[in-house]
């Protein structure tokens, strides 16, 4: 199924249990009907590849703040609008990927690119909004020369029949971080089981996946059709899959290079939109959603430009349609980085942006605080700051000689090169050295002859102080 409108089959879809549900929410939340959200809403039913009632939503990395957390959902897989623009969670949180558990949303991420006490972040939410750091599971396996594995990084979840796995990329090291080309290293590829899920503290010994001993891979997404398991990843830039009927930690078989199919599609996109063109490009990043039926969409990015690409399978993954290959966009810009999607109902999207509101009218009412309200904040009104610039002014000038400062008496005194002498005995002498010069740029040169003169200061006169007038 094409996302080109000359392909698109449009249905007229009546989800009535998803209304209801929109509904009863909006009864019990008291949020007012937003128009904006009621045509998300519909487009969601009309949406040619996502099943009824529902949109998606992505995780990845917020472009422009840095690596920290961004949420966008989307009815299309192509065009996404983000929930916020200020991230609650900032953590370093790249290479996102999401779950659900129970009413809660679950996100996993890199937490650092250099960890070097093999963890991962985890952090939590129950509107997609406002997210809190959980935990950093440790990746420890005994059978490793180093129990504590250094170096962590792309944390995807799989989760399956209630059971919630993070496979993650590992190194025994910090040293060798890959550069273009560079082989990475061992043990490569492996898994964690969450034994608490909910809490999110407890969790199984790294293991490795059986059959999967290529070190070079990275970025490892597990997707499921019938009894089929599919393992995505990349391969020195290269996007690659293997199968497996044995389970979704072993048996995998040979791999396949899905780079051929989409490198030119690709390449005159990049060009289209104005970015570097990079042949073999380096992909990262692959995940697949299923949108139900045989239909399937794969997440893959262009390293090159941090640039989403998107394409559909309606045939279970056993092949890629070329003609679907788009850019994913936020807000009508390149989205970016490493993510993974998953599938809302219309009413939880709903939830999601009635949250957003009610986040942006907190801020809204709490900005409204700091004006009404400044002192309690340690900070002056607009009154109080003038008031107490004039005020300050007025000390300065009424006694300048309190902050260090000279008078008016004291700078004329200064600027007429007065002088003050003590006298010795009844006399006080004064010498003057002349100095001369016949062009004030180039300073004064001293005379050769010096002006003494003594002054008599009789009886209680012990000083004397010389004035220049300036010229009578």
């Amino acid at each position: 199924m094409h996302l080109d409108p000359g392909h698109q089959s449009v249905r007229l879809l009546a989800d009535s249990q998803a209304f209801d549900q929109y509904k009863d929410m909006k009864r019990s939340a008291g949020v007012a009907i937003m128009l904006p959200v009621l045509c998300l809403f519909f487009q969601a039913l009309y949406a040619p590849a996502v099943e009824p009632g529902q949109l998606l939503i992505r995780t990845s990395t917020h472009a422009g703040v840095g690596n920290v957390l961004r949420v966008g959902f989307s009815s299309d897989g192509v065009n996404f609008t983000d929930l916020f623009s200020t991230p609650t969670l900032t953590n370093y949180s790249r290479d996102a990927s999401v779950a659900r558990h129970g009413s809660d949303y679950v996100v996993v991420y890199t937490d650092q690119f250099l960890s070097t006490n093999g963890t991962f972040g985890l952090a939590r939410s129950a509107n997609l909004i406002d997210w809190t750091y959980v935990s950093s599971p440790r990746a420890v396996n005994p059978n490793l020369i180093t129990n504590m594995i250094n170096n962590t990084w792309a944390p995807e979840w799989h989760v399956e029949e209630g059971r919630f796995y993070a496979v993650v990329r590992v190194s025994t090291t910090t040293n060798n971080i890959p550069s273009g080309n560079d082989t990475l290293l061992t043990p490569g590829h492996g898994y964690m089981e969450c034994l608490d899920p909910g809490t999110w503290t407890k969790w199984t010994e790294f293991q490795t996946i059986g059959g999967f001993t290529n070190t070079n891979a990275n970025d490892v997404a597990i997707a499921k059709f019938g009894e089929t398991y599919h393992l995505f990843y990349t391969d020195q830039g290269n996007l690659m899959m293997r199968r497996s009927t044995e389970g979704p930690f072993s048996g995998y078989g040979a791999a396949s290079n899905m780079s051929s199919s989409f490198e030119d599609v690709v390449d005159a996109g990049e060009k289209a939109l104005g970015g570097l063109v990079y042949r073999p490009f380096p992909f990262e990043g692959p995940f697949v959603i299923h949108l139900g039926g045989d239909n399937y969409r794969l997440y893959f990015q262009n390293l090159i430009n941090d640039r989403s690409w998107t394409v559909l399978s309606t045939n279970g993954m056993a092949d890629w349609d070329t003609n679907s290959v788009r850019p994913v966009m936020y807000n009508g810009t390149n989205s970016f980085g490493h993510g993974s999607v998953m599938k809302i109902s219309a009413p939880e999207a709903l939830l999601a942006v009635a949250g957003s509101r009610v986040r942006a009218e907190n801020a809204l009412a709490e900005n409204a605080d700091f004006r009404i309200h400044p002192n309690s904040y340690g900070l002056y009104s607009g009154l109080q700051f003038t008031n107490n610039r004039r005020a300050g002014q007025a000390d300065v000038i009424a006694s300048p000689g309190s902050f260090g400062l000279y008078d008016s008496n004291s700078i004329m005194d200064l600027n007429l090169g007065g002088v003050l002498l003590q006298k010795q005995g009844t006399t006080a002498v004064v010498d003057l050295q002349v100095l001369t010069s016949t062009d004030l740029s180039q300073g004064f040169t001293s005379s050769p002859t010096t002006i003494s003169f003594p002054v008599d200061l009789p009886g209680d006169k012990h000083f004397l102080r010389i004035r220049a007038v300036g010229p009578r």
